[in-house]
């Protein structure tokens, strides 16, 4: 199995040199950081710490050649998900601080691509909503508690 490079539901389609790892999956509705793998899955972090992989429907039609599992976690929407870095610029010097600017350059900007309204997880609860509909009632108290907080 060779790489891919996912399609964000958001800025689209990418090519392998552009492809960021850092990624938000919506699984059963729920918004969730995870790792992109270049091989057409996430990991995400589950309730204990572990690892789960959660494969994306744009990649649907190599599932059964790659053997992924009936019934594993699924999902139709991934989005960038990186940060630019933040440099405290006051623990280098002008020399380190300009031969990192050098580094930077020609490097594609990082992309952050989710909302910033949505609450995302840092990782998947014990037990997963059923359905959409649970997710709107997550979704409505995560805006609920963000702007009452």
């Amino acid at each position: 199995m060779g790489c891919f490079a996912f399609s964000c539901s958001s800025c689209g389609e990418k090519t392998q040199d552009e492809s960021c790892t850092d990624c938000v999956v919506f699984v059963r509705g729920l918004a969730v950081k995870g790792d992109y793998s270049d091989y057409g899955y996430v990991d995400v972090t589950d309730h204990n710490g572990g690892n789960v992989s959660i494969y994306l429907e744009q990649f649907s039609e190599y599932f059964s050649s790659w053997g992924v599992p009936r019934g594993s976690l699924t999902s139709s929407r991934v989005y960038c998900a990186e940060r630019e870095e933040e440099i405290d610029t006051t623990k280098y010097t002008e020399e380190e601080l300009e031969a990192y600017r050098e580094e930077l350059e020609g490097q594609r900007p990082k992309r952050y691509c989710v909302s910033d309204h949505l609450e995302v997880l840092e990782k998947l609860p014990e037990v997963l909503p059923a359905d959409e509909e649970k997710f709107w009632e997550f979704f409505d108290k995560s805006i609920y508690n963000q702007n009452n907080n």
